[in-house]
């Protein structure tokens, strides 16, 4: 009886529009137990903020040290000087893909005028490639914006499997191996922090920290398709009459000149080609890659880009250089207000 029915039903219909009927209710299954909700929320929160300047990143935006004689983030910094209202959309791991993502979404909000997006010289490695759910909860609310741009067959599964990226396989290093990123993050970090002070020193193991620096630094592999996401980025949230602000994050030189000479070189080299590259492509880049010395890091233990209150500071006065609407109304951008 079901199976007579459902003939009946798609003779009804045309042999295109049963098989759209097919992948849609399939899909949905398949993706319905696994929506993530964190992640939606941040969509949502994109599409529906009351904010002037939307900033979007990993967990160099609000990532602040107990040291700090000001303890605002980034985005917190950034309201405070252009007495504008800032919505912070980044989240600590965040992908590039993803912020590129969150980023276009935001300049279809009528509040927005400004989009900022951090990159960090890690963030250069993404994949493009999101995660199905991501893909399909992305895709409904940007229909028109490509979502991806995977490289090769290879790269697509790679994020549709929701596959380790490099950084977080384990690795061996000068004849010593070292865990998963899980297993450094439950281990190695967490013990880093239950042993945090000021004044915050670099590292209770140096031979990880070492090591650490040359898997996530030195050993970055720059995913080319990036440069097409970040200039399609840039074309869509100019054509939604915003201002579009890519900013280059700072790397610790100073540190990478320290455990090894060779290796600032090829860092600085690699940050120079990712500037040079957008930029010839037409992408107006806040270069910030060699610009601040090595007292404007923290949490170096993770080799991560975390700052210092003037680190961040120093951040968000290049960013509002290019905002001169919101600069003319701005505050001292040196002005520190009270310890909270």
């Amino acid at each position: 009886m079901i199976n007579e029915r459902g003939r009946m039903f798609s003779r009804a219909l045309s042999p295109k529009t049963f098989s759209s009927i097919v992948i849609l209710v399939g899909v949905t299954i398949f993706a319905a137990p696994l929506i993530d909700i964190p992640q939606l929320r941040l969509i949502a929160l994109a599409r529906t903020a009351s904010a002037r300047i939307v900033i979007v990143g990993p967990s160099t935006i609000d990532t602040v040290s107990k040291c700090d004689n000001d303890s605002r983030t980034i985005a917190e910094m950034l309201q405070d000087v252009t007495h504008e209202p800032v919505v912070d959309l980044s989240v600590g791991g965040q992908t590039l893909s993803q912020s590129i993502n969150l980023a276009a979404i935001s300049s279809k909000n009528p509040a927005v005028t400004d989009v900022v997006l951090p990159i960090t010289h890690q963030a250069t490695e993404d994949w493009t490639t999101p995660s199905y759910r991501e893909f399909l909860a992305f895709k409904l609310v940007m229909p028109g914006f490509r979502t991806f741009a995977a490289a090769d067959l290879s790269d697509f599964w790679n994020g549709i499997a929701n596959k380790q990226r490099r950084v977080e396989k384990a690795y061996s290093f000068e004849g010593n191996q070292f865990p998963d990123y899980h297993t450094i993050s439950t281990t190695v970090f967490s013990k880093e922090k239950r042993l945090s002070g000021c004044p915050e020193v670099l590292t209770h193991d140096s031979t990880f920290t070492r090591s650490y620096f040359w898997w996530t630094n030195v050993q970055t592999q720059e995913n080319e398709s990036l440069y097409d996401l970040v200039v399609d980025l840039q074309k869509v949230v100019t054509q939604n009459g915003k201002r579009f602000h890519v900013v280059a994050l700072p790397t610790n030189l100073e540190l990478l000149t320290k455990l090894d000479s060779s290796w600032r070189d090829v860092v600085q080299a690699q940050q120079v080609r990712f500037v040079t590259t957008l930029r010839g492509r037409g992408v107006d880049v806040i270069d910030l890659s060699d610009r601040f010395r090595g007292a404007e890091f923290i949490t170096q233990w993770c080799a991560c880009i975390h700052l210092t209150d003037a680190g961040r500071m120093h951040v968000v006065r290049a960013i509002v250089e290019k905002m001169p609407v919101h600069v003319s109304t701005a505050s001292d951008p040196t002005h520190e207000p009270p310890t909270r």
